[in-house]
């Protein structure tokens, strides 16, 4: 399948267990555009290209050493993503891999309830806490704290991450940017993805 035209019908059938997903938002999981509901029930593969940008000196320089530590490809202004989203009964597991580059796997652990709960995301030995806002059937994250290694780190220290997941055109849009209090625009990547069927 590499549009959504079937995911309500998709997602009616095969909504049996409720995941963690759909415990943590409650009644306004069905806020969500039918095909993030699909997505974050069964899970699944998306595959396509993202458009890569920097930010302008100094920004830039720490946008790119950043980018490496992302597993992003410096270099090309667009790359392969392939991003794996599995559910396990009290987190979900995201696996992303950016052309030839390492795979990267962040889990997240839902706390309390939408709107007022948050997400915690740790990739790495680095923890960050996410709230989020469903902003027309998509999914909005908002960056509230982050610790590495157990260490809180100052706001004004932390690159700040504004990220989403939306549909548009029928594919699945992913939009990720980072800020630096002080440096301003470092990096950022966006593009549209489609459903890898199952069968591959």
């Amino acid at each position: 399948m590499n549009g959504v035209g079937d995911s309500r019908v998709i997602y009616e059938s095969r909504n049996i267990l409720k995941s963690c997903v759909q415990q943590w938002f409650g009644s306004d999981f069905q806020r969500l555009h039918p095909a993030l509901q699909l997505l974050h029930t069964n899970g699944g593969t998306l595959q396509g290209e993202v458009t890569v940008q920097y930010g302008s000196g100094i920004a830039g320089y720490f946008g790119r050493r950043l980018s490496k530590k992302l597993g992003i490809p410096v270099g090309s202004p667009v790359v392969p993503l392939k991003v794996t989203i599995a559910h396990h009964p009290d987190y979900l597991l995201w696996s992303r891999k950016f052309g030839d580059a390492n795979q990267m796997e962040s889990s997240f652990i839902p706390l309390g309830h939408y709107p007022d709960g948050h997400w915690l995301e740790e990739t790495s030995g680095v923890k960050v806490t996410l709230g989020v806002e469903i902003v027309d059937g998509g999914w909005k994250w908002h960056q509230r704290k982050a610790r590495v290694m157990g260490i809180s780190i100052p706001r004004w220290l932390v690159p700040k991450v504004a990220a989403g997941k939306s549909i548009v055109s029928g594919k699945y849009q992913f939009d990720v940017s980072i800020h630096h209090p002080w440096l301003g625009f470092l990096l950022s990547y966006h593009g549209l993805l489609d459903v890898v069927p199952v069968d591959t």
